[in-house]
This record gives C-alpha cells, structure tokens and sequence, in this order.
C-alpha cells in the first residue's frame, strides 16, 4: 500500500491560507435560500467592503405574498350547488333528485351542469324523469350532456330487470334491482325520454339501452313510440321494433302482442 503524500498536502494547506489572507479585503457573499430555476438565473446584490449580500431568485411580486390576493375579489360560493352536495354526500335521494330538478331551471350552465352529474350518480326512474326537461334545453351544451346523461341512468335501469325463468314476468334481478312499482315508473320515463329528444340520433342513443331489456319490455315501450312519434324518429323506432322481433313483420300493437304470446314458456 501506498504512504499518503502528506508533504504535498501540506504546501496545498499552506497555499490555501496565504490565498485567503490576499482575499480577506474583499467583500464576503453569503449564499442565502437557492432554489434552481430553469425559469430564472439568481441573482446577486454587490454590497461594500465586508458587508454581507443574500443570493437568491428575484423577489416575488406582491401578488404572491399576499395570497389572499390569487382570490378574484367577486369569488362566491354557490350555495345551492354546496346544497345539492351535501345531499349527495348523505345519499338522500329524494333531495338530490328535488335539488337537481330546481338548478336545472338556472340560466346558470355551471348548475345545470352539476344538477345533470348528480342525476346520473342516482340513476333511478325519478332521476331520469326529472333529467328529461334538460333534454329539450335550448343550449346545445346542456341537451348534448342531458342526452348522453339519459343514456347512462337508462343503461343501469336495464341491469336492473330480469325475467322469470319460469313464467316469463319481470322481476328484480336482484335486491336493488327494480320493483314492480319501479318497473312501471321505468317504462313511462324511457317513453317520455324518446319523445322529448329533438332527432333520430339522440333517439338511438336511447334506444340502444332498450336493446338490453327483456322483450315483454322493451316491445310494449318500442310499439308506443312507434304510435307516438313522427317522421324520422319515427322510422327510427320502427326499425328498432323489427329488430327486436327477429323481422318477424311486427309493425303495429295488435301484431306485437301475438308475437310476445309466441314468445311465453310453453307449459
């Protein structure tokens, strides 16, 4: 092993001390709080003879400081969306669903915009009757969000039926699934939905959902719409009526209800 070269060490200490008495007129500068910027270079204030100056980024703006001051002045607190919160926080539906249906009458985008999320996160027959109003708003924003909202709670009302492996009748498909009260209250609010949206387009994104029920529902709603509506969307549900009957030439009541018979578990 080597010896350390500690005469060599010793002229580096030497040298260094003779360096700093030259150096000890100068003024000393004292690194205080830097902090890398890729935004800014720091910067350094000269003082005089010995006086000790701090290094660091630019001060910040007073703006910055304050920082009450980020807060816009006529920033409020919404205390009607703050109420419909508080509601959803407790899971009280029936007070969601009424709070939502009064911000859906605001001229307000923001609260309509709100009432429509929390509709969806209740995603019952109430909920979806009380969203249809939003489905015929003038502003296009509010229609198009209502629209694709409607899809959504009517998509979970589907999952919520099933039918009888023995008699055919629609039950529950499970404990939270629809009662038969409920099951009533869903057919009327996938008739009322259809018949408020403006166009064939936004009749299918409602239609679609109705593919995923059972036939002794989904054609009783399809045949009323088919009696109801005019012009494309009524071709429209039409289409969807010969779809669901396997093409079997179903296109009116009469005709619709001796293809459900057909349809019924043979005893």
């Amino acid at each position: 092993m080597q010896k350390p070269h500690i005469f060599l060490f010793g002229v580096i200490v030497v040298l260094g001390l003779v360096g700093a008495a030259l150096l000890g007129t100068r003024r000393t500068v004292r690194p205080v709080s830097i902090e890398p910027s890729l935004s800014s270079v720091p910067s350094v204030e000269h003082g005089i003879g010995d006086e000790e100056v701090e290094v660091g980024q630019e001060p910040l703006p007073e703006a910055m400081k304050d920082k009450s001051a980020a807060v816009p002045e006529n920033f409020t607190v919404d205390e009607e969306v703050l109420r419909l919160q508080e509601f959803l926080d407790a899971n009280d539906n029936e007070s969601i669903v009424a709070q939502a249906e009064f911000l859906l009458d605001s001229e307000d985008s923001q609260r309509r915009e709100e009432a429509i999320d929390a509709l969806v996160w209740v995603s019952t027959p109430q909920a979806g009757m009380a969203l249809v109003p939003a489905l015929r708003n003038q502003d296009e924003e509010t229609s198009k969000q209502a629209v694709s909202a409607m899809s959504h709670i009517l998509s979970t009302l589907a999952t919520q039926v099933v039918a009888d492996s023995q008699t055919g009748e629609l039950v529950a498909s499970d404990e939270d699934g629809l009662s038969t009260e409920a099951l009533g209250e869903a057919f009327d609010l996938w008739v009322a939905a259809c018949q408020a949206v403006d166009n064939a387009d936004d009749l299918e994104h409602l239609l679609i959902p109705l593919s995923g029920m059972e036939d002794n529902f989904s054609v009783p709603v399809l045949v009323e719409l088919v009696e109801t509506l005019t012009g494309e969307k009524r071709e429209k549900a039409a289409e969807y009526l010969d779809m669901t009957t396997n093409r079997d030439g179903v296109t009116n009541r009469e005709e619709a209800m001796l293809w459900l018979q057909a349809q019924q578990p043979q005893e």
